[in-house]
């Protein structure tokens, strides 16, 4: 969906720049927060993680010479059992090496003048009041049945397990 709504001429596309296993950066923004983030409108956020944002909606990045290919070459030295670790709500575990990836890595973009971003992500749903109140994006939401999340999860053998949910996650649970 968002690869036509980014087929319009003037407008980008960037996918999943806060997913942990994607990238060195997400994966530091991500760190300790739990596989989806939990802000309201008026919370603060890490640093990271709005920068994050930040970037994905069109802010420059300052890259020096060599840093990105640096970055991925470390983070594709790491597992996507080291990357999902590291954003464990409650006990993230870094590595030396995914610690020195995201040490060098800038977060994802689309560098350019463009009309409109088209920024997907299936993670930011819990943050999505807080996103909104920064940038005030439009949003889209596609509904999907749920089989076809769970053949998703098997195609890219995510074990899904709530462990992974922040506290304040499990607690806006309750409340629906």
């Amino acid at each position: 969906m968002g690869r036509v709504l980014a087929s319009t001429p003037g407008t980008s596309y960037l996918g999943e720049p806060d997913h942990p296993r994607l990238g060195a950066f997400a994966n530091r923004a991500v760190q300790g927060l739990g596989s989806h983030p939990v802000l309201g409108a008026a919370d603060p956020a890490p640093a990271d993680y709005a920068r994050l944002w930040d970037v994905a909606f069109g802010a420059p990045v300052r890259i020096v010479r060599g840093q990105g290919r640096l970055s991925a070459a470390l983070f594709a030295g790491t597992s996507d059992d080291e990357r999902f670790a590291a954003s464990h709500p409650l006990h993230p575990r870094v590595t030396a090496r995914l610690r020195a990836a995201q040490i060098t890595a800038v977060p994802r973009n689309r560098a350019g003048d463009f009309s409109s971003r088209i920024v997907k992500s299936v993670r930011a749903q819990l943050a999505l009041d807080w996103i909104c109140a920064r940038w005030s994006p439009t949003v889209v939401v596609c509904r999907r049945h749920p089989l076809d999340v769970v053949a998703s999860a098997l195609a890219v053998d995510i074990e899904s397990g709530l462990d992974w949910l922040a506290p304040a996650a499990h607690a806006r649970a309750r409340v629906f």
